[in-house]
């Protein structure tokens, strides 16, 4: 179950978030080099041919809830294997509007699925959504998402299948950090190419938990390489 919102909860504001890093917040990292998201050029990334994202999928019971953030789903799906490190599913949630852009265009949705490894570094998979058919993958988890932070509820018809075909496809990859606070720079981002859809209703239920937006300003890029990996 979702931990309480007292104790050691600690908020962080968006409309704060240029301020994260200040010392009456603590989160220094925010204020990094290698920050996330980013706004992804086309024109500027480096194209080359690789492999699907390396994935294996299981379905485990877990607690839909609202963690005074956004809404997660926790749990343990499966893996992701990037040269040769494992990392473990830990949650996937939302960010309304998207957080990343594409050629300076912003989607209404972000799912981000996050992955652990033992090193303690992380792997997340980000995919952008439109408004369009209803996805039958999230029914139960915007059927009526969890209001006040730090409730949950069980989820137990969760399955990866409507994603499937997104994530054998082409996406662009780079490294950055968290969008949430420590914004620790450990991640390595897949950010796919394919987006994926909501029905208006779905959107708006999720947007009813949020309706100011959760979602982190483009970060500059400082040099990085953003490498688009065409699945072959």
């Amino acid at each position: 179950m979702m931990k309480s919102c007292t104790g050691d909860f600690k908020p962080y504001p968006y409309i704060e978030q240029n301020n994260w890093f200040k010392n009456y917040y603590g989160w220094q990292t925010c204020e990094g080099m290698e920050q996330s998201p980013i706004n992804i050029l086309e024109s500027n990334t480096t194209r080359k041919k690789g492999r699907p994202l390396q994935i294996t999928y299981k379905k485990p019971e877990v607690p839909v809830g609202n963690n005074g953030h956004q809404v997660v789903v926790l749990g343990n799906f499966g893996t992701l294997t990037i040269n040769k490190t494992l990392y473990t599913s830990v949650n996937f949630h939302f960010h309304n509007p998207a957080e990343h852009r594409i050629n300076g265009w912003r989607g209404p949705v972000e799912m981000h699925h996050v992955y652990k490894a033992e090193d303690g570094s992380a792997a997340v998979v980000g995919i952008i959504f439109k408004i369009g058919k209803q996805n039958k993958c999230l029914k139960e988890v915007l059927r009526n998402p969890p209001i006040a932070g730090c409730q949950s509820k069980p989820l137990k018809n969760f399955v990866w299948k409507c994603f499937k075909p997104i994530l054998k496809g082409n996406y662009w990859r780079y490294d950055g950090g968290l969008t949430t606070p420590p914004c620790s720079e450990v991640v390595t981002w897949s950010v796919m190419e394919t987006m994926a859809t909501m029905s208006k209703k779905q959107y708006r239920a999720l947007k009813s938990r949020y309706p100011n937006g959760i979602a982190r300003s483009v970060q500059p890029l400082n040099g990085r390489t953003v490498t688009c990996v065409s699945v072959h």
